[in-house]
């Protein structure tokens, strides 16, 4: 297996413990690398070419966002999922999940290339099977596809839209379904890769144009791209932070691994050794992504 550093874009300064980044997402209509900080309730737009970042302030967890194909941002906050103007902050509700399931909130989402939304939840403590993963259809129509999920993360499609990856993270497998790209549905959920002992929870996942996936492993300060046919692992990107969350792939040619990572609830001495955790990190890892899928209502 190869490996390389990424490069630190976002978050040159003392971490913050409370920072949580996460939902990575590459708008190619803008260049603009969007991402959020969880807990502190901001969604990140990024320009990688200046480094400039500017924070939108949401008014509750936010989770991740998605382009829109009408314009803006879709954008899944802790319960609520918004049409987001990100030149304005305005938002218009578009859907609820689980608002009456007390003590569970959103966690990962993206779109498929068919223009749905896909919610992942959990619950706060993250209790074992309390969350699910939710289809939003373009018309705002939610239907829940999975139950008895511990902590709904990554989401892929492969190029011709015949399989979907999904992980729940304290599984330590990214599950392969059978995809019907026509009504949105699954079937057939089988182990593409399973994640070796010590080397982290599976965590946000891209996938490439190879068909690879690039899955970032919460633990071990890493995105590893591993071969869903036989689960193999071929290269990795170290970020230098333990709690790496996700990732995407975006820039003008989508050659740019774009990653982010937590310093959430790290204590004195974590913080100290890891002194960029928390940080949005970069690399070329000699791979391209596939564009970014947008929200079709």
């Amino acid at each position: 297996m190869t490996e390389q550093d990424a490069q630190l874009l976002v978050g040159d300064g003392p971490p913050d413990p409370e920072s949580h980044g996460e939902g990575p997402c590459w708008d190619a209509r803008t260049g603009t690398l969007y991402w959020v900080d969880m807990f502190h309730r901001a969604l990140h737009a990024t320009n990688p070419a200046t480094g400039a970042d500017r924070i939108i302030e949401t008014d509750s967890t936010v989770c991740a966002p998605a382009p829109r194909a009408a314009g803006g941002l879709i954008v899944m906050l802790e319960k609520r999922l918004v049409f987001l103007d990100p030149a304005t902050g305005a938002t218009e509700d578009v859907a609820t999940i689980e608002e009456s399931v007390s003590g569970n909130r959103a966690n990962d989402a993206k779109c498929d290339p068919q223009g749905r939304f896909w919610v992942g939840t959990m619950a706060i403590d993250a209790a074992d099977g309390a969350g699910g993963l939710y289809r939003v259809d373009t018309d705002g129509g939610v239907t829940q596809m999975l139950d008895g999920v511990t902590i709904g993360n990554g989401l892929a499609w492969s190029a011709d839209h015949a399989t979907m990856y999904y992980i729940d993270s304290a599984v330590g497998e990214v599950w392969a379904f059978d995809y019907d790209a026509a009504s949105g549905d699954i079937g057939n959920r089988r182990a593409a890769v399973t994640i070796p002992e010590g080397w982290g929870l599976p965590d946000g996942m891209s996938i490439d144009s190879e068909g690879l996936l690039w899955v970032a492993l919460w633990g071990s300060g890493r995105v590893v791209r591993f071969d869903p046919r036989d689960g193999s692992a071929k290269h990795e990107v170290r970020t230098g932070a333990d709690q790496t969350t996700s990732c995407c792939f975006g820039g003008p040619d989508l050659d740019q691994l774009f990653i982010t990572t937590s310093a959430y609830q790290l204590d004195a001495a974590a913080l100290a050794s890891q002194p960029r955790a928390g940080g949005v990190f970069r690399a070329a890892p000699g791979a391209t992504g596939l564009p970014t899928d947008a929200f079709g209502g």
